[in-house]
């Protein structure tokens, strides 16, 4: 199998004067999940044979993201807070992005210089 890259998924929606962002909450993470990531994975065969990894943030472990989590990972396939197999706290390994694209796409959007 090949790798892929899924994403980089936006919580935005374009208004009257431009994008506007939102912050994620449980609804828009489960949309989000329900129809943008869940069908890339299941195009290409990835369903069956992935572990899904999240962070324990609040709207991650909401129960109807739970329910969907284990309905298409499986109760052994996930790992997250208060999931069956619960992830390391705080741990890097979640957040490899943190140490560098976060701050790339910070100078991209506010013009500044977040890499240093």
């Amino acid at each position: 199998m090949e790798a892929f890259v899924a994403g980089p998924f936006f919580f935005e929606e374009f208004g009257p004067s431009g994008p506007v962002t939102y912050t994620v909450n449980r609804t828009r993470y489960e949309s989000l999940l329900r129809n943008q990531l869940i069908p890339v994975l299941q195009e290409r065969g990835c369903v069956d044979s992935r572990t899904f990894m999240q962070d324990g943030a609040p709207p991650y472990i909401a129960t109807p993201v739970k329910q969907l989590l284990n309905l298409h990972f499986g109760n052994d396939r996930y790992i997250s807070r208060h999931f069956p197999t619960d992830g390391p706290p705080r741990s890097p390994d979640f957040n490899p992005c943190d140490y560098w694209l976060w701050g790339y796409l910070k100078g991209v959007v506010h013009g500044g210089n977040y890499l240093s």
